[in-house]
C-alpha cells in the first residue's frame, strides 16, 4: 500500500496552482489507509484568492488526480469532502483500499499536463472533440462545461477576455503576488520548486529582456500612463484569438463545494484536452475578480476599471449562456507551435508526510 500511496501522492501534486503556488499539505497514513488533504492559506496570499476560491479550485485539481490515480494503480477511493466541520482548511479525506487496477484515458496525461501562454495555430476542431471536452466533466454532478468554436464569437471573447491580463498590470497587489511567483532563472526554479519560471511565460527574446524592470511597480505605474497594461491585455487578446475554441467552467452554486468541485471539473478538461494533444490555457483572474465586485470588495481599483470587468463579465457570460451559474474559468485551446516540453518540466513540492 505505501508504494501505491507514493504513486497517487506523485500524481496529486501535479495538479494545476494560481501562478503555481501550491497551497497544499497532503498527510497520508499507510496504516489508516487514507490521504488528508490540507488548505495552506500563506502559500497563496494573492489578491485574487478572495475567500480561498482560487485555492479551493487547485485542490478541486488535486483531488481529481487522486482519484484518477487511483483508480489506475489500482486503488478503490473514497471522497468525503470537508471532513471536520471545525477546520474548514481540511480540504478533503481520501480514504485508500486495494482494487483492481481500471483502466483511465486521462491518467497519462497528468504527468504531461501543462500551461502554455504562447499563441497557438488556429484549427478547425471537430464536433466530436469538442463533445469529448465537454463530457470529460460530465461525472461531477456540481459542474458543466461550455466550449465554443464559431469565429464570431470566438473573435468577441478575444477581445473581452484582453482584460483579464490587462487588470494584473493595473493593481499593486495582483502585481506584487505575480512577480514574487517568477522564478527569473534554473538555480532559483530548482531552488524553490514552485513558481512560473520566465521561461513558461509566453514572452519572447526582446520581451525576455525588458520583462525584469517589470517587477517594479513604480515602473509599471508610471508606464501605465502611455499605455503599458493596455498593450499587455491587447497580447493576451491576440493570444485567445488565435485558440481554436475558448471554454468555461460553470458551477451550480458559490459554495466552498462547488468551487473545490469546479476544480475537479477544469482538471478533467484539462487532462482531455492534453489527451488530444491540444495546448491549453486556463483564464481565471476575471472570474475570480468577478467574486470580488459581487461581494463588493473591488478595493484598488477604480470605478471606471470595475465597470470594465463588470461589463467584460457579463458579456463573456452571455455569449456562453451561464445563466445563473458562477462561472470558476474560462480556457483557451489549439496547437502549440512551440515545444510543450519547454512547459512541462515543472517543479513540484513534495508536500506530503507518509509514515
Amino acid at each position: 500500500m505505501k508504494t501505491k500511496l507514493e504513486k497517487i501522492i506523485a500524481a496529486a501534486i501535479r495538479a494545476p496552482s494560481g501562478d503555481n503556488a501550491q497551497p497544499w499539505k497532503l498527510i497520508a497514513s499507510e496504516t489508516q489507509g487514507c490521504i488528508d488533504i490540507y488548505n495552506m492559506p500563506e502559500r497563496d496570499s494573492s489578491y485574487l484568492n478572495y475567500q480561498q476560491f482560487a485555492s479551493l479550485i487547485a485542490h478541486g485539481a488535486l483531488i481529481e488526480n487522486i482519484l484518477i490515480a487511483g483508480r489506475a494503480i489500482g486503488c478503490a477511493i473514497k471522497l468525503i469532502i470537508f471532513p471536520d466541520v471545525n477546520d474548514a482548511n481540511h480540504i478533503a479525506r481520501c480514504e485508500v483500499s486495494e482494487h483492481a487496477p481500471e483502466l483511465d484515458p486521462l491518467y497519462d496525461s497528468i504527468f504531461k499536463r501543462c500551461t502554455n501562454r504562447n499563441r497557438y495555430r488556429s484549427f478547425d476542431m471537430s464536433e466530436e472533440q469538442r463533445q469529448s471536452l465537454k463530457c470529460a466533466a460530465d461525472c461531477i454532478k456540481e459542474a458543466s462545461v461550455g466550449v465554443i468554436t464559431d469565429s464570431s464569437s470566438r473573435k468577441r471573447l478575444a477581445w473581452l477576455l484582453r482584460s483579464n491580463d490587462q487588470m494584473v498590470f493595473e493593481h499593486k497587489d495582483i502585481h506584487a503576488f505575480l512577480f514574487s511567483q517568477i522564478r527569473w532563472n534554473q538555480k532559483e526554479v530548482t531552488e524553490s520548486c514552485d513558481g512560473m519560471p520566465l521561461t513558461s511565460l509566453g514572452i519572447d527574446v526582446v520581451e525576455a529582456h525588458i520583462f525584469p524592470m517589470f517587477r517594479f511597480w513604480s515602473v509599471v505605474n508610471a508606464l501605465n500612463s502611455v499605455g503599458l497594461s493596455k498593450i499587455i491585455g491587447l497580447k493576451g487578446g491576440l493570444n485567445c484569438r488565435s485558440a481554436s475554441a475558448l471554454g468555461v467552467i460553470k458551477v451550480d452554486r458559490r459554495t466552498p463545494e462547488s468551487f473545490v468541485a469546479g476544480g475537479r471539473a477544469l482538471e478533467r478538461v484539462w487532462l482531455e484536452a492534453t489527451r488530444q494533444q491540444l495546448a491549453f490555457q486556463p483564464v481565471v483572474g476575471l472570474p475570480l475578480l468577478m467574486q470580488r465586485l459581487v461581494d463588493g470588495r473591488l478595493d484598488g481599483f477604480s470605478a471606471k476599471q470595475k465597470k470594465i470587468i463588470e461589463v467584460a463579465s457579463q458579456e463573456i457570460n452571455n455569449i456562453f449562456g451561464v445563466d445563473d451559474k458562477t462561472v470558476i474559468a474560462y480556457f483557451r485551446m489549439g496547437i502549440s507551435t512551440s515545444d510543450p516540453e519547454q512547459f512541462t518540466k515543472r517543479q513540484c513540492k513534495y508536500a506530503a508526510v507518509l509514515d
